[in-house]
């Protein structure tokens, strides 16, 4: 914000500055002014329409509606500048006789529109979005009115009221109109200013600055006396550099804002991976490993990052490389959150080439760039090696190895219990052939 203030001071001090020098008397203006004029219009029209472009574009699906909306106005609006530059006295006539008055009609429903686009985008929330069939019609809607503007200035000019005369200046109502606009800008900022107290979802200083450049063009345009004169040229210059700074509001919300957003969020990702007590693997959809932790470098030897880029496989035991990668592209067509060890035995594969045993779940995550499979896994070789050693006290003889009384205890007994459940499956059989019953099973068996 300091800096945005510190160009609109700047402004507004170079602003006084030619507002007190006294205008020559006499004077007729700038020599080859027309070609200056075409220039800094063309410039204008040039940024007008990559407002639209971007803006329009930002996004496949639903848009944030204040871009579309500004999109949308500044399209217009650069078709009326055109209208207006092809219109300006010295120009090859537009469809009808060219003159101030038809070129000033184009030019100051221009500046009410991009005046009250910055009020509407003001006023109106941030976060609505508006879907693609919307937009093709707020779209339409603008074009047929910017149709019948045209076609009203060109073929009824003679009817419409004056906005300036040669030989006196502007009219009482040109100077009111851009006192209106002045007006619009002027509350577009003074609304920014209070939103600006509370965190935003937009960029406020860029148009907070906007409106402000804004409302100093067009009290440049209540000063003139001759259409070829300096405040002519700098109410155009100005202009120049507020469609400048809008451009930079619809670049930085429709593309810098939303990447950074994600870079932040793969940062913020990159994090929680690292800091992870588990190894974790992120693996894209050809199977290529795109992120991995300490944990997990270390778990199967490899330096730091050096299994970024390689395939997962390279962690796969070879007789199994064939079975995962098939697993693999089964999974990213119906991904799923589970754990890879129900019912398996996992293994992965170390970089000196020994398996060891792990367990693995397996979480799907999409973006704009496609699929993932984040990975974690655990090295549980030592309690495997626990569990059989805690085996081997509680069913074997610590001095001769052989099996004990507890694990004779354990097979009888399961012995016993197998040879009464078919017992009691026999009978139950044997109940449905003599009697031509169905009696249920004890314990939810039958």
């Amino acid at each position: 914000m300091r800096r945005v203030a510190g160009m609109l001071l700047i402004l507004a001090f170079f602003q006084f500055i030619a507002w007190v020098i006294p205008a020559t008397p006499g004077s007729k203006g700038i020599d080859y002014y027309l070609p200056l004029h075409v220039l800094m219009e063309t410039v204008s029209i040039v940024i007008a329409m990559m407002v639209f472009a971007v803006g329009w574009n930002s996004h496949s699906g639903k848009t944030a509606g204040n871009l579309v909306l500004l999109a949308c106005l500044f399209f217009a609006i650069g078709w009326l500048d055109f209208s207006h530059t092809v219109s300006y006295g010295g120009m090859p006539d537009f469809l009808s006789p060219n003159g101030p008055d038809k070129q000033l009609n184009f030019w100051i429903v221009a500046r009410l529109m991009a005046a009250f686009a910055l009020l509407l985008v003001t006023l109106h929330p941030w976060d609505r979005l508006i879907s693609k069939s919307r937009k093709n019609v707020l779209f339409i809607t603008l074009m047929v009115g910017v149709l019948v503007l045209n076609w009203v200035v060109i073929n009824y000019q003679d009817e419409l009221p004056d906005l300036f005369i040669p030989g006196q200046g502007l009219t009482p109502l040109k100077k009111n109109l851009e006192y209106l606009c002045i007006v619009i800008s002027l509350v577009a900022m003074l609304l920014l200013w209070v939103k600006m107290r509370h965190p935003l979802a937009f960029n406020a200083p860029l148009l907070f600055a906007a409106a402000g450049v804004m409302a100093m063009s067009e009290f440049y345009f209540t000063l003139y006396t001759t259409m070829t004169g300096a405040y002519n040229v700098l109410g155009h210059v100005y202009k120049v550099i507020s469609y400048l700074i809008i451009y930079r509001a619809v670049v930085v919300e429709s593309i810098e804002r939303p990447y950074l957003q994600l870079t932040q969020a793969r940062k913020n990702l990159a994090l929680a991976v690292e800091a992870s007590s588990t190894g974790m693997i992120m693996v894209d959809e050809k199977g290529i490993i795109t992120l991995t932790n300490a944990k997990t470098d270390a778990m199967f030897g490899y330096d730091r990052g050096a299994l970024v880029g390689s395939s997962v496989q390279e962690l796969v035991p070879v007789a199994r490389r064939t079975q995962h990668a098939q697993l693999l592209q089964d999974y990213m067509h119906r991904p799923l959150e589970f754990n890879m060890d129900e019912g398996r035995v996992l293994f992965g594969r170390h970089k000196l080439g020994h398996d060891f045993r792990v367990e693995i779940g397996l979480t799907p995550i999409a973006d704009d760039d496609g699929r993932y499979v984040i990975a974690s896994v655990v090295d549980i070789s030592n309690r495997v090696e626990n569990e059989h050693r805690i085996n081997q006290l509680v069913n074997f003889d610590t001095l001769t190895g052989l099996p004990n009384r507890n694990l004779l205890f354990d097979r009888v007994n399961q012995a016993i219990h197998a040879r009464w459940a078919l017992r009691l499956v026999q009978r139950h059989h044997q109940d449905q052939r003599v009697f031509g019953r169905s009696d249920p099973l004890p314990g939810g068996c039958g």
